[in-house]
């Protein structure tokens, strides 16, 4: 994957690549992480999921799967579980739907309440 790039270090660049000048002909917002979003990537780490390619330094991930039979039923309990704000449950459901999900430790009540 080579080395981290700073996206606003890429911006700049892309900006500048195009002929016009950061900060007078294009300006750059810095607005933050938004819900959801990473700061970084994880690597892929050798384990009992990764399969060769052809190039020596490309490995791709067998991840598990899930026939849609039953992937759509449990998805089903997780969209009732969020419109209930049950977060219990939803955790519950991501495990299963995620068995690599580490739920952050909160207070489960709180979470059930709102």
């Amino acid at each position: 994957m080579g080395e981290p790039v700073k996206i606003y270090d890429l911006a700049v660049q892309m900006i500048e690549l195009s002929g016009f000048v950061p900060g007078e002909d294009i300006d750059i917002h810095l607005t933050g992480l938004r819900p959801g979003e990473k700061l970084y990537e994880e690597l892929l780490i050798a384990g009992d999921n990764v399969i060769a390619t052809d190039h020596p330094k490309i490995y791709a991930a067998r991840e598990a799967m899930m026939p849609w039979s039953q992937l759509e039923p449990l998805l089903n309990r997780l969209f009732l579980a969020a419109n209930q704000k049950d977060g219990i449950a939803m955790r519950s459901l991501l495990k299963t739907l995620v068995p690599e999900y580490q739920p952050q430790k909160h207070n489960t009540m709180a979470l059930k309440q709102k």
